[in-house]
């Protein structure tokens, strides 16, 4: 198993996702999602949430560091064109907690 491997070769500003570990250690999806979150509950990783907007012609991302500031946010518009944000299609992804 990579697993150690992959995660090792992480640079703080290095996001990895569920599938990026599963095709990088050989673990299937699942397994690689609680490998990820288990390192979140120890302090080792921390959670990044992506939120798009809903704007067709431009798709604008709007990041959050933690699951605190992401779920206490009021941003329901993005900031570049205020187009309301796309909560239904949040993308989550793991980095080294610096």
């Amino acid at each position: 198993m990579n697993v150690t491997k992959e995660l090792l070769s992480l640079r703080p500003s290095d996001v990895i996702t569920k599938t990026k570990l599963s095709i990088g250690s050989q673990l299937d999806v699942q397994s690689a999602e609680q490998v990820l979150i288990e390192l979140v509950n120890e302090g080792i990783l921390q959670m990044i949430f992506a939120v798009g907007c809903t704007n067709d012609e431009e798709q604008h991302v709007t990041f959050f560091e933690d699951a605190e500031s992401f779920y206490k946010s009021q941003k329901d518009h993005c900031v570049y064109c205020d187009s309301k944000l796309d909560y239904k299609n949040v993308r989550v992804g793991f980095k080294r907690k610096l």
